[in-house]
C-alpha cells in the first residue's frame, strides 16, 4: 500500500510538473498595457493607439506584427515600463527567451509593484522552461553532467517565485509553482539515483560491487559518528534521518548481491563445464563436461558462504537502520561495523590482486587525507579538539585494516604471477597460447606488473609500518606525523597500479575477465582457485582464521575521504559561528516560506 501511495504521488507530481512547464510556455495574461478603448490605428498613431494594436496581434497570435506595434510603442515612450513588459511576454509567446529575459529583468527591477510581480513570475516560468527543455524526452536517462544543470534551472525559477511572494504574499500560484517544483525534484533525484545504482550494478562484477558496498557502508558509519560533532543540536535529529534514508538503500541492496552471488557461481560452473577455456569468438559454444563431484560440492559451499555473508549483512543494516530510527548513535555505528565486516568478508574470498589493490589505496587515501587535516588543524578552535581525535582514531583503525591486506595481496600476486609463468612456458615462441583466447603480450606486461608489484610491497608495508606507529599513540599532535608515511604508501599503491594494462576503456581488468575462473592445466578437471574461495585449503583457512580474529578485536572505525573534507568543514563552521556570535552579526533575512 505504501508503495502504491509513492507510485501515486510520483505519478500526480509528474503530471503538475508538465502542467507547469507547458503553462510555462504560454504567455501569462498581461493587463499592464493600456486599456484606452479601440481607435483606428494611423501611421502617427498616439501610445495607445499602439499599444491596442499591438494587443489585438498578439491576442490573434501574430506575434511578429505585436513586436513591431509594442517596438514603435516603445520609440515613442521608451522609459513605460508597461510596454516594456508587453514587448517581454511577446517574445516569451513566440519563443524568445533571450530577448523575453532582458525585458523582463527590466520591469522586475522597477518600483511598480505589481507589474514587478508579474515579471518575475515569468521570469520563474522562463527557468521552468529551460529545465524541462534540457530534460528531453527521457528526463531519467540524463547524463549526470546535465542534471546539475537542471536542478540550478530550477533553483533559479523558485528563487524568482520567492521574490514574486515578498511582493505579493497571496499570489497562489507562485506559491504551487514553489512546492511542485520542490515535489518534482525529489522525485527526479529519487528516479536519478535509482537508474544509477542500477547501471553501477551492472558494469561492475561481484568484488567492485562489493567494495562499492563497502565503501558506502563505511561513509555511513563515519556521518553517524560525526552527528553529534556539529555546533547545532537542533539539526541532529535531521541529519539522523538523511544517514537512515541513506541506510536503507543500501540495506535494499542485499538482494541485489544475493543475485549477484549465484551469477558470480553460475559463470565458475559455465566456465568450467567448457574445459575452462575462453569462448573463442564465432565458433559454437562447446558441448557441457560434468563436473566432479568435489569441485560441485566446493562450488555448493561457496555460494552458500556468500549468501550468508549477504544476509549477515543485510540483518545487520537493518539494525543499523532500527537505531538510527530511535536516535541510537552507539548502537547504529557498532551495527554498521558489523555490516562492513561482513561485506569485507565476502570481499576478500573472492577478490583477486587487482580489486584488492583498488580497495587499498581508497583506504589508504582516506588515511593521507585525515592526517594532512590533522597536519593543518587549528590548535586555537576548542570545537576542533573533539572532531580531531574522531579523525585520529578513525585513521589508526583504517591504517591497521588496510595494513591487514598487504600479506593478502602479496599471496595473490604470487598465485597469479605463478600461473602466467605456466601459461607463458606452454606457449611456442611466436605462436599462439594453448589457452583459447589468451594474449601472450598481454601475459607479458601482467607479469611485469605482478612482479613490480612483488618488489614495492614491502616499501608500502614500511611506510604503512611508520604510519601506524605515529598513530598508535592517544596523542592528536604525535598522529599529525602520520601524514608523510601514509601519503607515501598511497603513492606507491598508485604506482603499482599504473604498471597494470587497461583496456580499451581505460579500465584495469583482472587478470581472468570472467571473476576469476582458473584455466584448465593439461587436460585435468580444473579445480576452482582460491581466488574463488577455493582450493589451498590450509592457507584460506589460515588466512580467513587471522582476518576473523583481527576484524573481531575491537570497534574498527572506518574513514572516508569525504568524512575527512566534512570535518574539516565543520570546524571552519563552528569558528565562524563564533566569531559572528561574537561580532553580534545576524546574517540573511527571513525567507518566504521554509526551505527547501
Amino acid at each position: 500500500m505504501a508503495m502504491d501511495r509513492i507510485r501515486c504521488l510520483s505519478a500526480i507530481v509528474l503530471a503538475t510538473w508538465l502542467a507547469v512547464a507547458v503553462g510555462a510556455q504560454t504567455p501569462p495574461d498581461g493587463d499592464a498595457a493600456s486599456e484606452a478603448p479601440p481607435v483606428e490605428a494611423e501611421p502617427d498613431a498616439p501610445l495607445h493607439e499602439l499599444v491596442r494594436r499591438g494587443r489585438e496581434r498578439f491576442e490573434a497570435g501574430d506575434y511578429a506584427g505585436a513586436q513591431s506595434a509594442f517596438a514603435a510603442a516603445e520609440l515613442k515612450a521608451p522609459e513605460d515600463l508597461r510596454v516594456a513588459y508587453d514587448r517581454g511576454r511577446t517574445y516569451h509567446a513566440a519563443g524568445d527567451a533571450d530577448n523575453a529575459r532582458t525585458h523582463y529583468e527590466r520591469v522586475a527591477g522597477s518600483g511598480d509593484v505589481a507589474l514587478a510581480a508579474r515579471a518575475l513570475f515569468n521570469l520563474g516560468d522562463l527557468r521552468v522552461a529551460s529545465a524541462r527543455g534540457r530534460l528531453g524526452e527521457d528526463p531519467v536517462a540524463l547524463p549526470k553532467e546535465q542534471r546539475d544543470e537542471v536542478i540550478a534551472d530550477l533553483a533559479a525559477a523558485i528563487k524568482r517565485y520567492r521574490a514574486v511572494l515578498e511582493l505579493r504574499p497571496t499570489d497562489a500560484g507562485a506559491r504551487r509553482n514553489i512546492e511542485t517544483i520542490r515535489l518534482w525534484i525529489v522525485d527526479m533525484e529519487e528516479r536519478w539515483r535509482r537508474a544509477d545504482r542500477e547501471k553501477e550494478r551492472e558494469q561492475v562484477d561481484l568484488a567492485r560491487y562489493l567494495q562499492l558496498l563497502i565503501t558506502r557502508q563505511m561513509s555511513l558509519r563515519q556521518a553517524t559518528r560525526y552527528i553529534d560533532a556539529g555546533v547545532d543540536d537542533a539539526g541532529k535529529p535531521v541529519r539522523f534521518s538523511e544517514v537512515a534514508i541513506g541506510q536503507a538503500e543500501l540495506r535494499d541492496e542485499i538482494p541485489h548481491v544475493e543475485e549477484k552471488v549465484r551469477g558470480h557461481v553460475a559463470k565458475i560452473v559455465e566456465r568450467l563445464q567448457a574445459g575452462g577455456a575462453a569462448p573463442t569468438p564465432g565458433a559454437p559454444p562447446p558441448a557441457p563436461k560434468p563436473l566432479d563431484p568435489k569441485v560441485e560440492e566446493q562450488l555448493q559451499a561457496l555460494e552458500k558462504q556468500l549468501l550468508d555473508g549477504a544476509a549477515a549483512a543485510g540483518t545487520a543494516m537493518a539494525t543499523a537502520v532500527n537505531r538510527l530510527d530511535t536516535l541510537e548513535l552507539d548502537a547504529a555505528t557498532t551495527a554498521q561495523r558489523d555490516a562492513v565486516v561482513e561485506l569485507e568478508k565476502m570481499w576478500r574470498s573472492i577478490a583477486s590482486l587487482i580489486p584488492l589493490l583498488e580497495g587499498a589505496i581508497a583506504r589508504q587515501a582516506t588515511v593521507a587525507d585525515a592526517t594532512r587535516v590533522l597536519a593543518a588543524g587549528d590548535d586555537e578552535e576548542p570545537r576542533a579538539d573533539d572532531l580531531r581525535v574522531r579523525l585520529h582514531e578513525d585513521s589508526r583503525d583504517v591504517q591497521t585494516r588496510v595494513h591487514e591486506l598487504l600479506p593478502l595481496m602479496e599471496s595473490r600476486a604470487i598465485k597469479e604471477a605463478d600461473e602466467l609463468r605456466k601459461t607463458l612456458e606452454s606457449t611456442p615462441a611466436g605462436g599462439q597460447a594453448q589457452a583459447p583466447g589468451a594474449d601472450p603480450e598481454r601475459s607479458k606486461e601482467l607479469l611485469e606488473a605482478l612482479e613490480y608489484a612483488l618488489e614495492r610491497l614491502p616499501d608500502v608495508e614500511a611506510a604503512m609500518a611508520r604510519a601506524k606507529t605515529e598513530l598508535a599513540g592517544e596523542s592528536v599532535v604525535a598522529a599529525a606525523k602520520a601524514a608523510e608515511p601514509a601519503a607515501e604508501a598511497e603513492k606507491i599503491l598508485r604506482e603499482i597500479a599504473e604498471k597494470f594494462p587497461k583496456d580499451d576503456k581505460g579500465q584495469r581488468p583482472d587478470r581472468d575477465k570472467n571473476e576469476q575462473e582458473q584455466q584448465p592445466q593439461d587436460g585435468e578437471q580444473p579445480q576452482p582457485k582460491d581466488d574463488e574461495g577455493q582450493g589451498e585449503p590450509e592457507k584460506k583457512s589460515e588466512d580467513a582464521a587471522g582476518d576473523k580474529e583481527k576484524q573481531q578485536k575491537a570497534d574498527k572505525r572506518e574513514l572516508d575521504r569525504e568524512a575527512a573534507r566534512r570535518a574539516l568543514e565543520r570546524m571552519r563552521e563552528a569558528r565562524n559561528k563564533r566569531d559572528k556570535k561574537r561580532r553580534g552579526v545576524r546574517g540573511g533575512r527571513r525567507p518566504v516560506e521554509r526551505d527547501w
